[in-house]
């Protein structure tokens, strides 16, 4: 736009210079034609009558017939003739005219100059104009595209924000559940050290009870033997003896006095304790 302007300006400055050119033209031109006028108005007009009369011959031509040489008197004086102002030749009038119609020629070009030099600053004018125009359609469109762009802008900001907040919520559900897993997991743990204590618990207590019985199975055992001693004994005694004498069935069998003695010494009176 600045250079817009300021090429205007130089254009109106070369205008007004061939305008003052073409108006010193047209004066020089006047000056030329008014000088012309006053020479042909002081310049004395060499007829004959004057110089009969300036030679003395008579003012009024030949109305005297007498010769008067009475030019001194007059005061013409033949030396002195070279002296007056003489009128401007033919071809000085031819160049003067010449000249003015070239001077007027040269006010018609300078005229045609500046009317051109016119024309070219408006249309000067009209192109800044037009791309003043275009400017400022395009600034208004770039600034509506940067006003778009700014809401585009803040819309994006505003879902970056909307996203962020959506993360750190889902970061704190994720810390929540990782909390309620760990809770879980203690449970877990508790529980399975619960469970162990529990199993080992249970492991020792039928260890006891398997020891326990164990030992019963041991005591019952040697009460077992001591009573098939016994009865063997009692049994074989009269052969071992010498003596054909039998013992009563009846002192053999589990209701006997022996079988009751060795019975009463052990703690179980099952059946099973018959046969050891």
């Amino acid at each position: 736009m600045a250079k817009s302007v300021s090429i205007l300006i130089i254009y109106t400055l070369f205008a007004v210079l061939w305008v003052v050119q073409g108006v010193e033209l047209a004066a020089g031109v006047k000056h030329v034609k008014e000088t012309n006028d006053e020479v042909s108005k002081t310049v004395p007009k060499r007829s004959l009558d004057a110089f009969i009369g300036d030679a003395g011959f008579g003012g009024s031509g030949w109305q005297q017939t007498a010769l008067k040489i009475n030019g001194f008197q007059n005061g013409w004086n033949p030396w002195n003739a070279h002296r007056l102002v003489s009128g401007p030749s033919p071809n000085e009038v031819a160049n003067a005219i010449q000249a003015a119609k070239q001077a007027s020629a040269n006010v018609l070009i300078a005229q045609q100059q500046m009317q051109a030099a016119k024309e070219n600053v408006l249309n000067q004018q009209r192109m800044a104009m037009e791309k003043e125009a275009s400017a400022t359609i395009l600034t208004q469109k770039s600034e509506a595209a940067a006003a778009i762009q700014r809401s585009e802008a803040a819309a994006a900001a505003q879902a970056v924000l909307l996203a962020q907040q959506r993360l750190a919520a889902a970061k704190a559900a994720v810390a929540h559940q990782q909390r309620i897993a760990s809770a879980k997991e203690a449970e877990a743990a508790n529980a399975l050290q619960r469970s162990a204590h529990a199993a080992a618990a249970e492991i020792q207590k039928t260890e006891y009870e398997a020891s326990k019985l164990g030992q019963l199975a041991r005591n019952n055992n040697a009460g077992a033997a001591h009573h098939l001693t016994f009865t063997k004994d009692a049994a074989f005694s009269p052969i071992t003896a010498g003596t054909n004498h039998v013992p009563n069935l009846e002192s053999l069998g589990p209701w006997s006095a022996a079988a009751a003695a060795a019975a009463a010494g052990s703690k179980s009176g099952a059946p099973t304790a018959w046969f050891f």
